[in-house]
């Protein structure tokens, strides 16, 4: 066995190769840095800005005049330090000696988490400028990466004496399936420590990364607990109730944009048989903190559709709204069977007005183009009632109707029979497919009222806040209004006990007759809906 095939010398041989490309980026690292300094500008910065820049840069030697020549020296410096400070952290990583690919990209890419110098947007933008740069450069190498990988697998190998370790889960241990996080996309190596909490689709059951998504705070970990979650990808596909997909033209797929790269085209063609239908263009922006939920274009750019563009303006800082109500863009004009091209671009030039702006660049989105039909609100609530899995059956209504949800015991649940939006008693009563509580909406008012909203469509429980994309029926209180309103009982509310039997005598004593005089078939099919 030669010197090369010990794991010894293999180990030399991925730590020279490292080193090699290691030393071939950092050589390049002050001429992104001028890239950067050039390509955003930044000699057309205010005098005022430059001068706040000198200030906390602490440059002895910089001025108004040499600021452009000396900005790329002093900015270089600085983020060496911050990147040997972070390193430093990491008592086991040897700059000089990086052991495998990961410890490479963790000397390499300068941190954005930069509290000196956070003030300055552009001072960050220049960092993400050089880390997009040294990652291009990783990915023009990435033959010779894999060359690395694999010496780095026969290492492994070597080291655990050519055994399978197996470590099946223990019974009742949690499996994760990140498949569609964020991170998968990126193809970038994820630090467990970094990744935040596991939150799970309540649609799909797929895992996610709380950081990924950018939900960092501990009051939105606090609310997904509370009201669950669903995943960017259910989000964006069931985001409109109000219209039946047909087909999909753009599957929903990340987008990534950056200071380098802030533009993404995309095509497609339109069967001639749907040119009566409409295209909808959907996008989520990836941001925990407010974006997650509802349709979200970014801060500060445009949309470009078969050369007709719409554009993106920021909020001002200082206006009430925490967020842009952004809304699903619809077209009905585009060419059938032919390519039709859609532009998604974030803008650039923001130096002029980020000061006064919410802007934020180079974010990541999920977007996704459909054919849809556009359905009226009678036709909804048609399809809806016609579907035995948006009908909860009886006896699972009266169960979901007696079980409390607050925190103090009660021995009782009222439940209002007048609808929250029009203050008129509820007809078809219905709540989102994820609500644990007992008081409906009217299906009807719900969806009339959140459809024609002009200020972003918000499609949640107007009780507990959680999405609303499916709605369920509540057969056990459609049976208890129906009966009120046929006795013409004065009730606007009922109350539910812990069985979900009714406390109030009259309507109690209705609704059984109800069922002891239901015509026979009607009457097999409730007591079916009770039996399951």
């Amino acid at each position: 066995m030669t010197m090369n095939d010990t794991p010894q010398g293999l180990q030399k041989k991925i730590t020279d190769q490292l080193l090699l490309i290691k030393d071939q980026i950092e050589s390049q690292d002050i001429e992104y840095l001028n890239q950067a300094i050039q390509e955003l500008k930044i000699d057309q910065l205010p005098l005022t800005a430059k001068q706040d820049i000198i200030s906390t840069l602490r440059a002895k030697h910089i001025n108004e005049t040499n600021f452009i020549q000396k900005l790329p020296e002093i900015m270089m410096s600085h983020m060496y330090r911050m990147r040997r400070c972070l390193l430093s952290i990491d008592n086991h990583i040897d700059s000089m000696k990086p052991q495998y690919i990961g410890e490479l990209l963790k000397i390499l890419i300068f941190p954005q988490e930069d509290k000196l110098i956070e003030k300055f947007p552009i001072l960050l933008e220049i960092i993400r400028f050089v880390n997009e740069k040294i990652l291009n450069h990783l990915q023009s190498i990435n033959e010779k990466l894999n060359e690395i990988k694999e010496m780095e697998k026969t290492l492994l190998k070597q080291k655990l004496g050519n055994f399978t370790i197996k470590n099946p889960p223990k019974i009742g241990q949690q499996q994760f399936n990140f498949s569609q996080c964020l991170c998968k996309f990126k193809q970038r190596i994820v630090d467990q420590k970094d990744n935040g909490k596991n939150i799970k689709c309540d649609m799909c059951s797929l895992d996610y990364h709380s950081n990924c998504l950018l939900i960092k705070s501990a009051e939105n970990l606090k609310f997904i607990e509370l009201q669950g979650f669903i995943c960017p990808f259910c989000t964006i596909q069931h985001m409109d109730p109000t219209v039946i997909k047909i087909n999909t033209l753009v599957q929903p797929q990340y987008i990534i944009l950056s200071v380098i790269n802030n533009i993404q085209q995309f095509s497609f063609q339109v069967p001639e048989q749907f040119t009566k239908c409409q295209i909808q263009l959907r996008c989520l922006k990836i941001d925990g903190s407010n974006g997650i939920d509802e349709p979200t274009w970014p801060d500060y750019g445009q949309l470009t559709i078969n050369n007709k563009i719409y554009k993106f303006e920021p909020l001002l800082i200082n206006y009430a709204l925490k967020k842009r109500k952004d809304d699903i863009i619809t077209i009905t004009e585009f060419t059938p069977e032919k390519n039709n091209t859609v532009i998604f671009q974030e803008t650039k030039e923001i130096a002029s007005i980020k000061d006064t702006h919410r802007i934020s660049t180079g974010q990541s989105y999920v977007f996704a183009i459909y054919i849809v039909e556009q359905l009226t609100v009678q036709q909804i609530i048609q399809l809806i009632d016609s579907d035995p899995k948006s009908r909860l059956p009886v006896q699972q209504a009266k169960k979901a109707c007696g079980e409390i949800t607050n925190d103090a015991y009660v021995e009782f649940n009222r439940t209002h029979l007048t609808c929250q939006l029009s203050y008129n008693p509820i007809r078809k009563p219905a709540r989102g497919q994820f609500c644990k509580h007992s008081q409906c909406f009217d299906l009807e008012n719900y969806i009339l009222a959140t459809a024609s909203s002009k200020q972003g469509k918000s499609w949640r429980c107007l009780v507990c806040k959680k999405k609303c994309f499916t709605f369920m029926i509540d057969s056990y209180q459609e049976i208890i209004i129906k009966v009120i309103n046929q006795q013409d009982l004065k009730f606007d509310y009922v109350t539910f006990l812990p069985d979900g039997d009714i406390s109030e005598y009259k309507i109690k004593i209705a609704v059984d007759q109800y069922f002891d005089i239901v015509e026979p078939p009607q009457r097999k099919q409730v007591m079916m809906q009770i039996q399951i």
